[in-house]
């Protein structure tokens, strides 16, 4: 099954991580929780600067922030790749490469609807 320990190792949170969510510590739970909130606002401005929900504080410099630390988060990739080719699963779990991939993914695509709508986000929200 894939949740407590098993989803902390999967997900590569460390096996730190893992033995105190067997544990029953609630550290993972609140870093967890912490980080799907960050992501979650993330994604609020997101759709802020789509136009799909209102402009957000600080929308002018959250998303190039946001779009270059997912795309900072992504470029792992290119050493990811480099240890898969030479070790193999052994060096780098295909999941992580794929993980990589995704938030190169995304990055790419917040940094793209940052240029494209930059002339229309609103400077002062107000």
């Amino acid at each position: 099954m894939l949740y407590g320990g098993n989803a902390y190792r999967y997900f590569g949170a460390g096996e730190r991580m893992a033995r105190m969510a067997e544990r029953g510590a609630p550290e993972p739970v609140i870093i967890t929780t912490v980080i799907v909130l960050l992501f979650s606002a993330w994604a609020a401005y997101a759709f802020a600067g789509a136009g799909v929900l209102a402009p957000l504080p600080w929308l002018r410099a959250a998303l190039p922030i946001i779009g270059l630390v997912y795309t900072a988060r992504g470029l792992v990739l290119i050493p990811q790749i480099f240890l898969w080719l030479s070790a193999g699963s052994a060096g780098v779990p295909l999941r992580h490469l794929a993980f990589s991939a995704v938030s190169l993914f995304v990055g790419a695509i917040h940094v793209a609807g940052t240029r494209l709508a930059w002339r229309t986000l609103s400077i002062d929200p107000r």
